[in-house]
Parts: structure tokens; sequence; C-alpha cells
């Protein structure tokens, strides 16, 4: 009776060979002993007496080849029983062999071929060790490696090619041109620090109109958000997602910052504009670093948006499909965990990242019933025929989104992009985009680099200390406010500038001081501007320049934004008085 029990045990050895049928374990019984019993019972003993004994388990276990004893340890020493494809392909690169070379009329057990040794540590459809193997192989099978990050120290040489036909307007002979560009790249630590301020500013002086249903912003408050952000938005808004189509590529840093100060609880929509709360009126005057890391922990469990929602070719996630889509806050928890992980100061490939997210178990699903979501057409398109291989498609794009659209405006991390128009090509088997050159807006992120700010932000330092300016000679700074490139500057230097000088000619810039006081005005520290000047000058600033930046801070100084106030007439003069010098108003109230 207590063995009767012991075989209903789902998780144990036993009960998976007794539910196996007798050409089943045969095939697998071959693999141990070449005379073998013709009862079902003979041959589940055979079995049994080899794989439950620990000395004959391992001298099975020193048969398998490399590959095949890597899958065995991951699956030891990992949390769950079953074999995970997906996480062993994304750090390994390839699968275990499973079965042997298939031949003409030869046995199949799941799948074609005769199973090889390592059918022998797992059983099913599921690919499932038994948990009393497992224990067995836990006592002798080393630990394997940990999952591991690639990075650079920099994407100066970084270029990408993309084709473009040209045609000959005498003989209409298109021609197929190769363009090389350089990644644009975007230092968005001090970016962040300015554009929080700057839309906190704008809404407090009632630009920002945003929908009362929805609490996005419109499309003339994007517009209006982009002129006062450092060096704009990632991309131009008007730029088509596809050339035969003329939807535009959109706001990607203008459409979140509405959002995000609102599950920050710093704004509220308040008739169709935002407003700011208590605690956005404390943030004008606050160190911009803490307000990011309040907008940063209050976005993690914000329900204000699916980040998802932002994939526009992806369709079925409203009605039947929204019932199925997962909380948003525990997607997110999972990517922060990972990029916790990642070195700080290194540039990092998204697809690496992706990568290591699946082998170290930093999984999440977007959508419980892929069935439910689909591309162009319901039936045709529907994502859970891809399977596995959904992830890309899935889970990547909401990476994308979360990394692009918020971490990367929230100065958590710097990025390298281009164009999203063909910068991933891995969804060429779903069905619906034979015509489509890029499932999102976000495609064109292919490198991120976490920051001094986003060290802080994910809990990687105790302390908030500013990334250093990267020391390259590629300017002269000259007495005249003549600031002089060397040699080609990249983007982001280029908008560094632009915060502070004109351009005057061909890589020359001239100081402005009108357009540095506006960016001093904005939040921006005089010390960046000259650290910047000195690290990619690498001199001394002459003293004309540092004498004017040094009057522009003063004179900044001499001003401090202290928030709206109301003018209330009053007809008596002595009614004006006695509310000013009453204990409860006087704190509120002055003559004016």
């Amino acid at each position: 009776m207590a063995a009767k029990s012991k075989v209903r045990n789902p998780t144990i050895l036993a009960h998976f060979l007794q539910n196996m049928t007798v050409p089943e374990l045969k095939a697998l019984a071959l693999l141990v002993d070449s005379n073998l019993p013709t009862r079902k019972g003979d041959v589940i003993a055979v079995l049994r007496q080899r794989l439950e004994n620990i000395e004959t388990l391992k001298k099975l276990y020193k048969q398998l080849d490399e590959r095949q004893q890597t899958a065995v340890a991951e699956t030891v020493h990992g949390s769950n029983d079953k074999y995970d494809g997906r996480s062993f392909t994304a750090k390994y690169g390839d699968t275990p062999d499973w079965n042997q070379p298939a031949k003409r009329r030869s046995y199949s057990y799941h799948g074609r071929g005769k199973p090889t040794r390592l059918r022998l540590f797992f059983y099913g459809y599921g690919k499932i060790m038994p948990v009393d193997l497992k224990s067995l192989l836990k006592q002798f099978v080393p630990r394997p490696r940990a999952a591991a990050i690639a990075t650079f120290k920099t994407l100066d040489d970084f270029t990408y090619e993309y084709e473009e036909f040209v045609r000959d307007p005498e003989t209409f002979r298109h021609t197929k041109v190769i363009h090389k560009e350089k990644l644009a790249q975007r230092h968005t630590e001090y970016e962040a620090l300015h554009d929080i301020q700057a839309v906190l500013h704008l809404i407090n002086a009632g630009n920002v109109r945003v929908s009362a249903k929805t609490q996005r912003p419109t499309a003339a408050a994007s517009k209006a958000i982009t002129k006062v952000l450092v060096g704009g938005d990632f991309y131009d808004a008007g730029i088509p997602l596809e050339s035969w189509d003329k939807k535009p590529i959109g706001p990607i840093k203008a459409f979140a910052w509405p959002l995000i100060v609102q599950s920050a609880g710093l704004a509220s929509e308040s008739r169709g504009k935002l407003a700011l709360t208590t605690a956005g009126s404390k943030a004008l005057n606050a160190a911009p670093e803490k307000t990011l890391q309040r907008a940063w922990k209050r976005w993690q469990k914000s329900t204000l948006l699916d980040e998802f929602s932002r994939i526009h070719t992806i369709k079925g996630q409203t009605g039947k499909g929204k019932r199925t889509m997962t909380a948003v806050a525990g997607r997110r928890a999972v990517i922060t965990e990972a990029l916790a992980a990642v070195p700080a100061n290194e540039w990092v490939e998204f697809e690496t990242f992706s990568r290591y997210m699946q082998a170290a178990g930093h999984t999440f699903e977007v959508n419980r019933n892929l069935w439910n979501l689909y591309i162009a057409d319901a039936h045709y398109g529907a994502l859970g025929y891809e399977g596995y291989g959904s992830w890309g498609v899935v889970q990547d794009r909401y990476i994308l989104a979360f990394l692009f659209e918020y971490a990367a405006v929230m100065g958590v991390i710097d990025v390298g992009y281009r164009l999203p128009q063909d910068a991933k090509h891995d969804f060429g088997s779903q069905w619906g985009t034979d015509d489509s050159s890029l499932l999102s807006r976000y495609d064109g992120l292919l490198y991120f680099r976490i920051n001094g700010l986003g060290a802080w932000l994910l809990g990687q330092s105790d302390t908030y200390v500013p990334s250093p300016i990267e020391e390259k000679t590629v300017l002269y700074v000259l007495p005249n406010m003549d600031i002089a490139a060397t040699e080609p500057l990249t983007p982001g230097d280029v908008l560094f500038i632009e915060q502070f000088a004109i351009q005057s000619g061909e890589n020359v810039y001239k100081i402005n001081k009108s357009q540095l006081l506006k960016t001093l005005e904005q939040g921006v520290p005089v010390q960046q501007i000259r650290d910047f000047l000195t690290a990619k000058s690498g001199k001394p600033l002459p003293q004309t320049v540092d004498l004017l930046l040094q009057e522009a801070a003063e004179g900044i100084e001499q001003l401090s934004y202290l928030g709206t106030a109301h003018l209330i007439a009053v007809k008596d003069p002595i009614v004006a008085q006695l509310i000013v010098n009453r204990k409860a108003l006087s704190q509120h109230c002055r003559l004016a």
C-alpha cells in the first residue's frame, strides 16, 4: 500500500516511469543495459536500479557531453524542476541534444530519433526532472556559471548602416546606396535634472493641457514641453514611422513627463490642464535629484499607464485581451531588478541585456494568453503561434518602451540609439509584418548605460555621485567667447553647448549671455557648464569666459522663485493693515 502511494506522487521518478509506454521505457533502458526483460514492471526496475544509485548516476552523468551536463546542472541548481529552454538558449546560445540523429523507421521518443542519455534525467513533454533524482544529482553536479553581461567603455566608434535606393533622373534606374552613421548618444542624467524643473515651471504657468479621461498630454502640450527640454525630444516627432505610412513617430520625452509628474503626485489634472500639487510647488525649489528619486519610486507602482499600450502595432490589448494583461508593477520590478545587476558607467547592448534577463531568470509575462494579442489580423497574426519566440516580439518591446520612454527620461540610463526603421530584425516570421520595418518607435534603442544618477536610484550606491564628464580634448575655448570644435562633436555635446552658445560657423559656437542666463534660470548649475568646457578643452578657461560665468551665476542667485501669489484688492486701508497684522494671516499676506 505504501509503495502504491509513493508511485502516485507525481514528482518522483517512479511515477514518471509508470506513466510511460513499454516502447518508451525500452528506448530509455537500452541506454543503460542491452539485455532487457519484456515485462513493463521489470523494465522499470532496471531503470530505477541504475538511476536511484548515486554511483551509477555519476557514471551516466559523466557520459553526457558538455552541453548536456550544463542542461542538467542548470535544472539541478535552479528553482524549478523543469528544463527552461528559453533561459538556456539565451545563456548558452544553443540547445542540448535530446535525441539521436533520426534514421528511417527509427523509434521516436518526444521528437525524431532515439533518445540520448539526457532523456534519463528529464521526463514528460515538459522535460521535468523528478525531485528524488534532482536530490541525488545535487550531491555531485557542480553549479553552472552565472549569467554574465558583456559591456563597453565607449560607443564613440560604433556606427550603423542603412540602405537607400536613389533614382537616376536620366536613366530612371534605382541604385542602392549604403550609408554609415554614428549612433546618437544622450547623456540623460543632466538632462533629467534640468527637465524635471522645466516641466514643473511650465505646468505652474498653466501651459500643459491633458485629457481629463486618460491624463495624457495633448499635441499642443507635447510641443510646448519639447521646447523647454534640454536638446528637445529623442526624435523629431514628425518623422514618419514607415515610408508608406504618414503616421508620425510622435513624442517620447514630451509624452512621458506629464505622466511621470502625475504618478509622482507633483501635479494633477484640473479642468483639462495640469496644476501643481503642494508637493509639486515644493519641488520647484528642491534638489532635482530628490524629485527624480520620488518620481522613479512612484512610477514603479503607478497604474496611470501600461507602457505596452504604446506599442502601436500589437493589437488586442483592450476588451477580452485587457482581462489577461499582467500587472505593470510586477513587470517593472523584474526589469528594475535586472538593471541593478548591470555595471554602472559601462555601455551594454540591449540584445545582451535581454538575453541576460532570460538567462538569469528575470522573466515576466505581459499577457497571460498571447492568443489575445495579434498583429494585423486577430486569427492569422495571433502572437500565440510564436511560443517561446514571442519574447522578442512581446517582452523585448515592453522592456524597450520602459527603458527608452521612462528610465531614460528620468535620467536613470544614458542611451545610444538610431532611427527605429530596420533597427531590429526579430519579427520576420510573424504574420502580417511583411511590409513593416519596425514594431515600435522604441526599436532604435540599441545600447544603454547606467549613469551616476541611475546607480543611486537603482540602489547600487548609497548617495548620489554625479557622473564625471568625459575628458576628451575636442574644443578650444577662446577669450572672445568662441568655442571651436577640433573634430565633429557628438550629438550630446552639441545639445549641451547649445544651452549657452549659438552656432556662428561650421563647428564654431559663441557663448551668448542671454542664452546662458536662460539656461541658469532653468536650473542648470554654472559649475556643470564650467566642468564641461574644462573637460572638453583640456585647459583652464580663459579669464573672460570664467568671469562671465561667475557674473551670470551671481546674478541668478540674487533672485529665487517662491511660487505663485494672489493679488487681492482691499477698499479700506485700515482693513488691509488688520489683515497683514493678524497672527493667523500675517505669514501668508503682505501689503503690495
